[in-house]
């Protein structure tokens, strides 16, 4: 019995261990969101968050229901492959469907300093993938954006352009946000 609890105590020793040396990396090898400059703000959930540690959302966000063009320039993002997408802001509960089938265009294109393309995603949001959870949040992205590996000190454009509004479109805003890292990522 006494040889048990020996081996138990050891195993609790070796993972507080192992956590304090996977804390001590991450606090020396650590993004620090400080250094983001740009039009958003990042939020880092830290080290040990389950999901996207990183979010960055840029602002300020548009419109789904009125023609809408807006450029975004940023840097100083983590080293992490990060996906953009376009978060709906509004609580959109029962708008599942509407927002699954609108015919609205948008043409998102991110390119780098030297204007060269990162990812492009273009078309009717129907033909975008929908995101969405029991209370209402929604996200659209395509798979051109997903995965993207930044350089922490290039500075990025990303254009969002809203056009051929669909009459069915609610009036909801939508926010360009990079998302990733995390223990679930890559």
């Amino acid at each position: 019995m006494q040889s048990a609890t020996r081996r138990g105590a050891r195993a609790v020793r070796v993972v507080a261990t192992f956590m304090i040396v996977l804390t001590v990396i991450d606090t020396a090898y650590a993004y620090d969101s400080g250094t983001f400059e740009g039009d958003g703000a990042v939020t880092d959930r830290g080290f040990w968050s389950y999901g996207p540690r990183y979010r960055i959302e840029l602002r300020p966000n548009l419109s789904l229901a009125t023609p809408d063009r807006r450029q975004f320039r940023f840097r100083g993002l983590p080293s992490d492959p990060l996906s953009l997408f376009l978060a709906i802001q509004d609580r959109a509960g029962h708008e599942y469907e509407r927002l699954r089938i609108l015919g609205t265009l948008v043409d998102l294109t991110l390119a780098d300093n030297r204007g060269t393309e990162v990812c492009r995603a273009v078309g009717p949001l129907r033909d975008w993938q929908l995101m969405w959870s029991g209370g209402g949040d929604g996200a659209y992205w395509r798979r051109p954006c997903t995965e993207l590996r930044l350089q922490s000190r290039e500075w990025y454009t990303l254009i969002v352009v809203v056009s051929d509004v669909d009459s069915a479109s609610p009036a909801i805003r939508v926010a360009p946000v990079l998302s990733g890292g995390g223990w679930d990522s890559p």
